[in-house]
């Protein structure tokens, strides 16, 4: 029986399989767009972690009365140790005492600019935390954006506060004009914690650009 000519050939099934259907070009486009429009996170969590160690040392400094030290002869009373913050100073034989009265201008602006970085700390955690969980929502790439901006200033600020205090070493007290002071370890910490800000800023620059 003559085999029909419409009938498949089996060896051309063979050699030539049916083609699969492929998804529309645009839809593959689009599905590429979107998995590379998805945010990167690795970056941003070492920066929350760099966010986070500059919050504890910022607190710890700005709230201890160590950014300078010195000590004074008194006659007929011994060594009068002082050592002096942001917003107190302490001494051997007058104890510690706060408040603004006396308090040379400048220590006034750096405890106003430590305030204020002490608050851009606290908004870069809350913000890259909540970017860290909603991650996956389209408008949460502003918390990143918002986040790297504020530990920026943050640090900025910190570094200010501690120019003023560097530069102002030998004018600390009205009582001691022209007394150079030392620095302590509580402007070494938040020194530390400018560092530590600024270094976040840069690894979400990069999570951001990159």
């Amino acid at each position: 029986m003559r085999k029909s000519s419409t009938s498949p050939d089996p060896d051309y099934s063979n050699e030539h399989p049916p083609n699969q259907e492929q998804p529309p070009k645009r839809q593959q486009e689009a599905w590429v767009a979107m998995n590379s429009n998805k945010p990167s996170m690795a970056l941003s969590r070492v920066a929350l972690a760099c966010a986070l160690i500059a919050f504890v040392q910022n607190t710890v400094g700005f709230s201890c009365p160590y950014w300078v030290i010195t000590e004074v002869e008194i006659p007929g009373l011994g060594t009068n140790k002082i050592n002096i913050g942001l917003f107190k100073g302490c001494s051997t034989f007058g104890g510690c005492e706060g408040g603004s009265d006396g308090v040379k201008t400048w220590r006034l602006a750096a405890a106003g600019l430590q305030i204020l970085a002490f608050i851009f700390t606290v908004l870069t955690l809350v913000g890259l935390g909540l970017f860290l969980v909603l991650s996956s929502r389209a408008w949460a790439k502003w918390l990143r954006i918002l986040s790297t901006v504020s530990t920026a200033l943050a640090g900025c600020l910190i570094v200010s506060v501690v120019a003023l205090f560097a530069i102002n070493i030998d004018n600390v007290l009205e009582e001691l004009p022209g007394h150079e002071f030392d620095l302590s370890w509580a402007f070494a910490v938040c020194a530390n914690a400018s560092a530590f800000c600024i270094f976040a800023a840069i690894l979400l620059v990069f999570d951001i650009v990159f």
